[in-house]
């Protein structure tokens, strides 16, 4: 099991990595992943974004979508946007975020 645990950690590095530098050759050093032709109010925009979900300390999952992210004083970070009506967006850092949600925002970055 070792095995696989060593293999997550380090795709996980190669996607914060591979994000920290795609950002770096972006003016401003932020990206929005939401397609900019694409109107909020009508499109079901945010259920093809990474998700991230947290849980509060009652134990309630709130899933967030992650709809942009930037890179602040070499520290990355990942805006979300809550899925239901009690909370609002919410800041994550990469140590929030799954491997499964790294792995999709570096794909989205790579495909700029």
């Amino acid at each position: 099991m070792e095995g696989f645990y060593a293999r997550n950690m380090v795709l996980r590095k190669d996607c914060v990595t591979f994000i920290e530098n795609a950002l770096k050759v972006i003016e401003g050093n932020k990206c929005s992943l939401i397609d900019d032709t694409l109107n909020p109010e009508e499109d079901d925009i945010y259920f093809d974004l990474p998700v991230v979900i947290l849980f509060d300390r009652h134990n309630y999952g709130i899933t967030y979508f992650i709809t942009n992210v930037r890179l602040e004083d070499d520290n990355l970070w990942f805006n979300g946007i809550s899925s239901d009506d009690y909370s609002s967006d919410y800041s994550f850092g990469s140590g929030d975020l799954d491997t499964q949600a790294l792995v999709e925002i570096a794909d989205i970055l790579g495909n700029l």
